[in-house]
């Protein structure tokens, strides 16, 4: 009780008051962090393309020559062929490289802008010394038509405005390797990722193949018969009515 007591009177006084401690030897503070440096990372089994920077494309195709000698040297218009942009991407789903890359999550079409924008950005970054960056997709190649505004109706098919690249759910749109690590790209893969006219995501190689090894076990293990196949076989509460052929082949997975 005294204590308190005379704690507060020398709270009360504005009073600087030495009050005892204890002195640490100099030894504790002297101690040296433990340091487990990891070996350098090994990439000999790396195999550098001959470009290693992101090429530019043209924003109009040119024809090759056959193309030139059946319908002249005038472009050509075609339909919209929206199949071009639906379901899963069978081929060009993996990576070459086995390092790293962006993925489209859905289905959509690449303007020439959008080639640009991931390759002046993505330029920046690589070090053509150690590092290489390459297009898994083609230069925009579909024509899209469009009619001037206010032009009334008929009169044929309109000129072609610009040119698309049509992508499935699941292509890997273009590659980054190198001697280099998934954080030092990891951020402007994922900008130009967010920043495409669909849903896409940076991904790497060992993320595709958890990905694989999930979907196994998924199928392996799953003790659940109530599936899309099975609603639509056995046309549970009349769901025959609303699902099309695309969902009888991809079981809804993809519009």
């Amino acid at each position: 009780m005294s204590s308190v007591i005379l704690r507060q009177s020398l709270l009360r006084s504005n009073k600087t008051v030495l009050m005892p401690c204890t002195v640490l030897p100099m030894a504790t503070f002297r101690k040296k962090p433990k340091f487990n440096p990891k070996p350098p990372q090994d990439y000999s089994w790396v195999k550098m393309p001959e470009r290693g920077k992101l090429k530019l494309y043209e924003r109009i195709p040119q024809p090759n020559k056959m193309q030139v000698r059946i319908w002249g040297e005038g472009r050509i218009k075609e339909t919209s062929r929206s199949i071009d942009t639906r379901g899963p991407e069978l081929f060009h789903n993996n990576l070459n490289h086995k390092q790293f890359g962006i993925r489209a999550l859905q289905g959509g079409e690449l303007k020439w802008g959008h080639f640009e924008m991931m390759r002046i950005n993505i330029n920046k970054i690589i070090n053509e010394d150690n590092m290489f960056a390459v297009w898994r997709v083609p230069a925009p190649n579909k024509p899209v038509t469009n009619k001037t505004e206010g032009a009334r109706m008929g009169g044929g098919k309109g000129p072609i405005k610009y040119y698309v690249t049509p992508v499935k759910a699941g292509r890997i749109i273009l590659e980054v390797g190198g001697h280099c690590e998934y954080k030092e790209v990891s951020r402007v893969l994922e900008l130009m990722a967010a920043n495409l006219p669909f849903k896409a995501e940076a991904i790497t190689h060992e993320m595709l193949l958890e990905e694989q090894e999930r979907k196994e076990f998924i199928e392996k293990n799953n003790k659940n018969p109530f599936d899309f196949r099975f609603m639509l076989k056995h046309n549970i509460n009349g769901c025959r009515r609303y699902a099309g052929r695309y969902d009888w082949k991809w079981q809804g997975k993809y519009k």
